[in-house]
């Protein structure tokens, strides 16, 4: 029998806010209104799976730098 293993690192909105560099007030807005991606844990606990952060993270700041370049020309 083959075991389906889910090796997800869920956050606090304390640690997102570290890595964001924003306050945790920020950060359950952000959930709030689905800027980023969230996990709800019933009706008032929120966890962050890092993994899904990050690439978020990767895809924001890909878009920014490629607004950036094009302000350029």
């Amino acid at each position: 029998m083959e075991t389906n293993k889910i090796s997800m690192r869920l956050l606090t909105a304390d640690e997102v806010a570290v890595i964001l560099s924003v306050s945790t007030a920020r950060v359950y807005e952000l959930a709030r209104t689905n800027a980023i991606p969230a996990l709800k844990l019933g009706e008032r606990q929120v966890r962050f799976d890092e993994t899904a952060l990050r690439k978020w993270i990767a895809l924001a700041s890909d878009r920014n730098c490629s607004a950036t370049q094009e302000d350029q020309y």
